[in-house]
């Protein structure tokens, strides 16, 4: 979990220091999506707590959300055999937690794009950049050149068996 939100703020980190407008875009999607799925758990919380207002309106609201969700997950998993067929094979391990379990990637996903509001080190593979504005770098890092190697593709792709 921690490599896969490194690798999503490493992405989004070098997204707002080379396009920013797209950037913010997708910080504010994200907030505003995660945004929708928690305030949903809160009045749907507050309305069973209180018996005021009715809880059904936030389960209604949720349900449909969730039902967008899986279709989206489902229709992403199908652009993976279709674009990427060489993956498909690997990516079956995590089909269904993309498709049913999209509320919490989302959450993850706005975490990500958070986490690269600060900061202008990039560290990639024992390597730290550091990009001053304009996007150029100043300055590079090299912890241990072994790192440096190419790593055999069959490792990159470790197929699921």
């Amino acid at each position: 979990m921690g490599q896969a939100l490194g690798f999503i703020r490493r992405q989004y980190l070098v997204a707002r220091l080379y396009t920013f407008d797209w950037w913010l875009f997708s910080l504010l999607g994200a907030t505003f999506s995660s945004a929708i799925w928690l305030g949903n758990l809160a009045v749907l919380l507050c309305g069973l707590l209180t018996g005021t207002p009715s809880p059904w309106i936030p389960i209604a609201v949720s349900a449909v959300l969730y039902a967008v969700t899986v279709y989206r997950g489902a229709l992403r998993q199908d652009l993976v055999k279709t674009y990427f067929p060489h993956w498909e094979r690997a990516s079956r391990r995590i089909r269904g937690f993309d498709v049913w379990a999209n509320p919490l990637v989302e959450i993850a996903h706005w975490i990500g794009v958070a986490s690269a509001a600060v900061g202008r080190l990039i560290n990639w593979r024992g390597i730290r950049y550091y990009v001053v504005p304009g996007g150029q770098v100043q300055e590079i890092i090299c912890d241990d050149y072994a790192e440096l190697q190419p790593v055999p593709e069959a490792q990159l792709y470790r197929e699921a068996g």
